[in-house]
């Protein structure tokens, strides 16, 4: 990664290893999965230009940074990394977040934990609130869009991602290969889309009828009210 600097930190309990570019106020960026730091490389020379101190960490779980010791990766303890990053990394200012798919819901939980430790929340490709959660049940299309969330929980998954000489790379690359076709050509099982909104449609109820509590407005001083 040009011009980047590998960082190392402690926070929140984990030893974050990660990315970082530029100099001035914090901007985190947390990646999504099945993505990595490296996700950030093309943005981070840009954000730097502009004049942010640009870190982007392996989140919890992601070599080099260190795996939960407790085996929690919620997005609570997702959401207690931010603000543990944030209060080792920017002690007397608080930062800028930016987070992308699942870093999207880490920076929302952060947010919620510590309001005034982020002065700007961005996110990317996950709403905030129970909409994708209502999708994953109801919306068909996003289901196909999301095929690979349901592959890797299957007893498919092991197989797919082993690294066996020979066996192992001709099982993955059949198996991903049948699934592109399957999703890819729009041949995803229309029963299973039946049976899980028909399992759904009362819990997508409820999600929709619940009010998110509010991410915060940042003041025009950079804190949060």
């Amino acid at each position: 990664m040009s011009e980047a600097t590998t960082f190392e930190v402690e926070a929140n309990g984990i030893r974050f290893a990660g990315f970082e570019m530029g100099e001035g106020p914090l901007l985190l960026c947390l990646h999504g999965f099945p993505d990595d730091a490296r996700t950030w490389r093309h943005q981070m020379p840009a954000f730097a230009k502009a004049g942010y101190r640009v870190v982007a960490p392996y989140i919890r779980g992601y070599a080099p940074t260190s795996a939960s010791p407790g085996g929690h990766y919620q997005t609570a303890a997702l959401g207690r990394d931010v603000v543990g990053l944030i209060d080792a990394l920017s002690p007397k200012a608080p930062a800028v977040v930016f987070g992308h798919d699942w870093g999207a819901l880490a920076a929302y939980a952060g947010a919620l934990l510590a309001p005034k430790r982020i002065s700007r929340l961005v996110t990317a490709a996950v709403p905030y609130g129970p909409r994708l959660q209502t999708a994953f049940l109801t919306n068909y299309a996003q289901q196909k869009r999301s095929w690979y969330m349901f592959f890797f929980q299957t007893f498919m998954a092991e197989p797919a991602v082993a690294s066996a000489p020979r066996v192992g790379l001709a099982l993955r690359t059949a198996i991903v290969l049948c699934l592109v076709g399957v999703v890819g050509l729009g041949l995803w099982p229309r029963p299973l889309h039946d049976a899980a909104r028909a399992a759904g449609d009362s819990l997508a109820g409820a999600l929709s009828s619940t009010t998110p509590a509010p991410i915060p407005t940042p003041s025009p001083g950079g804190t949060s009210p």
